[in-house]
């Protein structure tokens, strides 16, 4: 069995088959969706840390998930916003370069679905926005932040723990 990614996939592909029987759930709101085991389903997971963003493209096929991506690309979006609580403008600029770079990634991946969720600095920098806008832009699709509580449990997930 493919090892998942330490990126916890943001209930993209958010449990084993084998816990489900057959097939896998795709979370939307308050509702589960649950796909059929045969049909390939496609996903990218952005994960915008304060440190490093990390890309998860992978596949999904009965019961095989298949990694195709994954990596963690140094950005360093928190330098400088616990003392001063704001995202310095050629942080962003950089990071916004590295966005760019990464949907270049991601669209040539075709995936059925993309989830892209930001940490602790863009929940506590005062100016997120003027990085959170672009990037969303840029993304074609809205950014959601995790709370304190889930994004230690996003990235606690590695090798083959999750599919247990």
């Amino acid at each position: 069995m493919d090892p998942i990614s330490s990126i916890l996939p943001f209930n993209l592909f958010p449990a084993s088959p084998s816990r489900l029987g057959k097939g896998f759930a795709v979370r939307r709101g308050n509702s589960l969706n649950l796909r059929v085991a045969n049909l390939p389903f496609r996903g990218a997971v952005l994960d915008l840390g304060s440190n490093t963003f990390k890309l998860l493209l992978a596949e999904q096929s009965g019961t095989t998930l298949h990694v195709h991506h994954e990596k963690a690309y140094p950005v360093r979006l928190g330098e400088g916003v616990a003392l001063t609580r704001r995202i310095r403008p050629a942080t962003c600029r950089r990071a916004l370069r590295q966005i760019t770079l990464l949907q270049r990634k991601i669209r040539a991946f075709h995936p059925d679905q993309v989830v892209a969720v930001g940490t602790g600095t863009l929940r506590r920098a005062a100016n997120a926005k003027s990085f959170l806008l672009p990037a969303s832009r840029i993304l074609g699709k809205r950014i959601s932040l995790l709370s304190g509580h889930e994004a230690p449990v996003s990235t606690s997930i590695s090798g083959e723990e999750a599919w247990r």
